[in-house]
């Protein structure tokens, strides 16, 4: 998740088996708001809930957060890479 921190819309997205990313700021949109982030990066491991043999997880939870991190980065105008590093 990449929060602005002047303020306004999140942008978020999920990696890809290769750890690829693309940020979507509304259902429509994709990328983010120009200037200061903090990103979040969350490893969260899928609960299907229709699996009888999934983890047990409290209501309204989706997955099971292992870790998180914060990073801040600059987002600018045009197309963008931000590599970032998870443990």
């Amino acid at each position: 998740m990449f929060a602005p921190v002047d303020g306004g819309r999140s942008s978020t997205g999920t990696t890809d088996s290769n750890g690829q990313y693309v940020l979507a700021f509304s259902t429509t949109d994709r990328g983010a708001l120009l200037g200061a982030h903090e990103v979040v990066i969350r490893n969260a491991t899928p609960t299907d809930m229709n699996d009888p043999d999934a983890p047990m997880v409290s209501t309204g939870m989706v997955s099971n957060e292992v870790a998180t991190i914060k990073k801040k980065v600059e987002v600018q105008s045009g197309d963008n890479t931000i590599d970032l590093s998870y443990p």
